[in-house]
């Protein structure tokens, strides 16, 4: 014969004391939802800005507006700044870490750009909106319509300049479409 449970009182969930300890302790460790970034502009030597940006919870970056204020925008609306690395900023401060390409920020080539996040590299569109997913541990820019790309491939120093050894290489087009090594190769 089987016994009846005995009722006890219904348990209470630990979560949201857990999240009110979070939310209390995270600034003090530097955890806050977001947190404030230092910068420098592109074309101001003075210096290391602080409290320049700020990170979102999705990761990207929002520039202050006395900072946007300071910078030169192009004729698409975007600025560069140092921020952990080399980013582009939009006019309404919206951030996008690029790689880095000749000692400043990638240029765009056929419209995009590569863009970081992480460790990985993807491409991104003049509005910094992505259009290839940062997937990639290397990439090089679009030429022709088509980009090589590579995954499990590491950075290796050659001189001043670096090049991309090992891994897969894969051919990219525009829309993030794999086609045959060949036709990066011929470009």
């Amino acid at each position: 014969m089987m016994t009846p449970a005995r009722s006890s009182p219904e348990p209470r969930s630990r979560i949201p004391d857990l999240l009110l300890a979070f939310l209390l302790v995270a600034p003090a460790m530097g955890c806050a939802a977001t947190s404030q970034v230092a910068c420098a502009l592109i074309d101001e030597p003075q210096g290391e800005i602080e409290r320049c940006a700020r990170v979102t919870a999705d990761g990207t970056w929002r520039v202050s507006p006395e900072v946007l204020a300071r910078l030169h925008f192009d004729r698409d609306g975007l600025a560069g700044v140092v921020v952990d690395g080399f980013a582009y900023v939009r006019r309404d401060g919206r951030a996008l870490g690029v790689a880095t390409m000749d000692n400043g920020p990638d240029y765009f080539s056929e419209g995009l750009v590569r863009f970081r996040q992480g460790a990985h590299l993807g491409y991104a569109d003049r509005r910094l909106k992505v259009v290839i997913p940062a997937q990639y541990d290397g990439a090089l820019p679009f030429h022709h319509g088509r980009a090589s790309v590579c995954i499990g491939c590491r950075t290796v120093r050659v001189g001043e300049h670096s090049e991309y050894q090992g891994g897969r290489n894969l051919c990219l087009d525009h829309r993030g479409a794999r086609h045959p090594l060949a036709e990066c190769a011929s470009h």
